[in-house]
């Protein structure tokens, strides 16, 4: 097995370093890293002029690709280029939360959905502030995840949000859905949010932006198909036959 890892906020981040030690117990490592921060590049690929790229600096002790383009570039490069088998492409560790609206600016998430468009399971992780003090807990549970994910071997595309606590005081993981509005997508994403106990309820599918301030770790399943199914039969009552008809 091998896990392809790649970010969006360059290959001087601090959060993919940490991430790699604990993936390389996880599977056969392969780094393909943007040179720069490409944060909130969404799913764009560079156009019009060629992807440069060069090895990683082999002190890494990591085979791997330091890449011009964007981080959908790098999954790209790595599956088409450089030719490397991948089994998981992981993404991150994202400096900053991705729940709610920010996971469609995303480049973080939009890696680990590459990996759909390639027939190969993805997993996105990010960490709850800009400012990291702890780094060390999402490497670790996301690793696990990582580990998990392969054993399983299943095509999904997972959304790994995690609080900046020790590990120790995480209150737990929650299977969770996609917050759809800008007044909860700022609930994970406030630099200066604290865990609040009654905002996370044990009985549901809670909203990512909840559980992640509430000071579980977010868990959510993506998928590529974008159609609106409760809406197909509004549409097609409506009788259109085109221009005219």
């Amino acid at each position: 097995m091998r896990i392809l890892l790649t970010n969006d906020d360059g290959v001087e981040s601090e959060g993919i370093h940490i991430l790699a030690r604990e993936l390389r117990q996880v599977a056969d490592l392969l780094m393909a890293v943007p040179l720069v921060e490409k944060s909130g590049t969404s799913h764009g690929i560079t156009l019009g002029r060629p992807v440069e790229y060069k090895e990683l600096d082999p002190r890494t002790g990591i085979p791997g690709y330091v890449v011009s383009g964007t981080p959908v570039d790098c999954v790209r490069l790595a599956h088409e280029v450089f030719e490397e088998p991948f089994d998981l492409v992981v993404s991150g560790i994202n400096a900053g939360a991705n729940v709610g609206l920010n996971v469609h600016y995303s480049g973080t998430v939009a890696a680990a959905m590459e990996a759909a468009f390639l027939g190969r399971m993805g997993l996105a992780v990010s960490i709850s502030t800009r400012r990291p003090r702890h780094f060390e807990t999402a490497a670790v549970l996301a690793a696990d995840l990582a580990r998990r994910m392969l054993e399983r071997g299943e095509p999904l595309v997972l959304n790994l949000n995690v609080p900046d606590l020790p590990l120790g005081e995480v209150r737990g993981v929650r299977v969770t859905r996609t917050s759809t509005t800008e007044e909860e997508t700022a609930l994970g994403i406030s630099e200066n949010s604290q865990p609040k106990v009654d905002e996370c309820d044990d009985t549901k599918y809670v909203l990512d932006s909840r559980a992640l301030r509430a000071g579980f770790v977010s868990v959510t399943p993506l998928e590529l198909d974008m159609t609106a199914c409760d809406k197909l039969k509004t549409i097609q009552a409506w009788g259109w036959q085109g221009i005219g008809r």
